[in-house]
C-alpha cells in the first residue's frame, strides 16, 4: 500500500518536504472546475494554487496525479474538459492518474445513463491521449447515481470515510479521511488516500502520460533535426567528390585526401 494526500487552494500553501518527510508517496492536486459547457479556464475553474502545488510536489520528489472537479453537463462538454485538462498538464511529469471527480449534487437528477456518458466521455478522452484516467466519486453515489459496470474498465478513487471501505466493487485508491485527516506540511484538515497498485510503476512501464515515449511534438523536432543533418550530409557528399576529382584515389596523394577530409569533419563538428 502506498500512502498520499489530496490538496486544491482550501488547504492554503503547502510544505511539501514536510508532506514528503512525512512519509506520503504521492499527491493528487486540484487542476480546477469545469463548468456546464466543460470549459475551465474561460470559466474561472483553474485552481489559483494548481501550478505551485504541482511544482512543489514535484520539487519534493512526489508522484503527482490531478483532478478536475466536474460540473459538465453532457459528453460533449465532458470531452471540451478533457482535452484542456490534458493541454494543462502537458508541461508537467505526471507519474499517478488524471482523475474526473464527479460527486456534485447537480448529477442527482441528471440519472445514471448520462452520469455514466459524462465520465465515460472525460476518461476515453484522457486514455485516447495515452494518459491514465481513473474516475473518483464517493461510495453512495457510485451506488446510486452511475452505472459502474459501463465504467468497470476504468480505476475507481472511492471515497468513505472511516476505518473500513465498504464498497462491494472494485477500487484502486481509497480516500479514507476529510475533515479529520492530517498530515505534516498542510495547515487544518487534509484528504487522506490509500492507493493499491503502484501507479507510478504501471504508468512508467506502459510509457504513458508522456513518460519514455515520443510525442507529436517531440517527432516534429526529430524531422527538423534529420532535415538539417541530411542537409550537412549532402553538402558534406559534394565536398567529398570534389577533393576525390582534385586528388586522384590512384595516385600517392592518398595521405592528402585523408588530411583534407579530417578537416572537414572538424569543420562540421564546430
Amino acid at each position: 500500500m502506498l500512502y498520499g494526500i489530496d490538496v486544491s487552494k482550501h488547504n492554503g500553501t503547502v510544505d511539501w518536504k514536510k508532506v514528503k518527510s512525512a512519509g506520503k508517496d504521492f499527491a493528487f492536486i486540484r487542476l480546477g472546475w469545469a463548468g456546464y459547457d466543460g470549459r475551465i479556464e474561460a470559466n474561472g475553474g483553474l485552481d489559483p494554487m494548481f501550478h505551485a502545488n504541482v511544482k512543489g510536489a514535484l520539487d519534493a520528489g512526489l508522484n503527482l496525479g490531478v483532478y478536475v472537479y466536474s460540473y459538465a453537463k453532457t459528453p460533449t462538454a465532458a470531452i471540451v474538459a478533457a482535452k484542456e485538462t490534458l493541454e494543462l498538464v502537458k508541461p508537467y511529469q505526471l507519474t499517478y492518474p488524471i482523475a474526473f471527480d464527479i460527486e456534485d449534487s447537480m448529477y442527482q437528477s441528471m440519472g445514471k445513463a448520462i452520469n455514466t456518458e459524462i465520465a465515460k466521455a472525460f476518461l476515453s478522452t484522457v486514455e485516447e491521449a495515452r494518459y491514465y484516467g481513473i474516475l473518483y466519486t464517493y461510495k453512495n453515489f457510485a451506488e446510486s447515481y452511475l452505472d459502474m459496470n459501463q465504467l468497470s474498465r476504468f480505476d475507481l478513487w472511492i471515497a468513505q470515510y472511516g476505518s473500513k471501505c465498504t464498497y462491494q466493487g472494485k477500487y484502486g485508491i481509497w480516500q479514507y479521511a476529510g475533515n479529520d485527516g492530517r498530515c505534516a506540511g498542510v495547515s487544518g484538515a487534509c484528504d487522506l488516500n490509500i492507493a493499491y497498485k503502484d501507479y507510478a510503476q504501471i504508468i512508467k512501464s506502459a510509457q504513458l502520460n508522456r513518460l519514455g515515449s515520443i510525442t507529436c511534438e517531440d517527432y516534429d523536432k526529430l524531422l527538423e533535426q534529420y532535415d538539417a543533418l541530411h542537409a550537412d550530409f549532402q553538402k558534406l557528399q559534394v565536398d567529398y567528390e570534389e577533393l576525390a576529382r582534385l586528388h586522384d584515389a590512384q595516385t600517392d596523394k592518398l595521405n592528402q585526401i585523408i588530411s583534407d577530409i579530417e578537416a572537414l569533419v572538424k569543420k562540421y563538428r564546430a
